[in-house]
């Protein structure tokens, strides 16, 4: 896919079904997600970053950090992050992949 897509890349399910599970209670206050990887689409219908940041804010979840692992997710964490203000980039190259 390209850069800007809605994911980069699947997860496999293994030949299971992948379901999201229902959301929890809400929190008594606002939250950030510190460790997040939205370019990886899971499911049968996977959920555009949009959908997963309108998901977490249902429950008080206010924003998060979309970290990326290698030079084409960290571009697509620095684009997404750019267009979403509920979102900062975490842009490194992972380990095993420098």
């Amino acid at each position: 896919m390209t850069a800007g897509a809605d994911h980069l890349r699947t997860r496999s399910d293994g030949g299971r079904a992948v379901e999201y599970p229902p959301p929890p209670e809400p929190l008594a206050v606002p939250v950030y997600d510190n460790h997040t990887h939205l370019e990886i689409a899971d499911g049968a219908l996977p959920l555009t970053a949009h959908e997963h940041l309108e998901r977490a804010a249902s429950v008080g979840v206010a924003g998060a950090v979309q970290v990326g692992t290698d030079v084409a997710t960290s571009r697509w964490s620095a684009e997404i992050a750019a267009r979403e203000p509920r979102l900062l980039a975490a842009v490194a190259l992972h380990p095993n992949e420098a």
